[in-house]
């Protein structure tokens, strides 16, 4: 792609596109039915009487992340060294940047400090690194 072309793709298309992708998403939670009892609901939830509920899942959450995280740093060991911290703050990257391709693999791309990893999970647990 030609330099102009890209610079009408960034600052042109995009944000049409997100003001569009913005203006639908208010325009179906408006014609959503009952959305204050709904939001009152979420606002309840981390303080009512099954906030236990609430709150497990979020632990749970974070104790997917430290897995993850360690997953990645035993992966990434014969590459390059990595501080937990480190992995751990990628994590988040690498679940906004995964997708799922039709057979079953998915591919995720993450950037572990200048090292840049792009690494295929299988469906047999198998992550191939390149």
């Amino acid at each position: 792609m030609n330099k102009s072309i890209k610079i009408l793709l960034k600052w042109i298309v995009g944000p049409l596109l997100a003001c569009w992708l913005f203006y639908s998403l208010y325009q179906q939670v408006k014609a959503q039915p009952d959305i204050d009892t709904s939001i009152a609901l979420i606002r309840e939830m981390p303080f009512g009487v099954m906030a236990w509920k609430f709150w497990l899942v979020i632990g749970f959450v974070f104790v997917n992340w430290g897995l993850e995280a360690r997953k990645w740093q035993l992966l990434m060991r014969p590459l390059h060294a990595l501080r937990r911290l480190g992995c751990i703050s990628c994590v988040p990257l690498i679940r906004s940047m995964s997708g799922c391709s039709d057979n079953g693999r998915w591919l995720v791309t993450a950037s572990f400090g200048r090292k840049n990893v792009t690494g295929v999970y299988t469906d047999a647990g198998h992550v191939f690194i390149y």
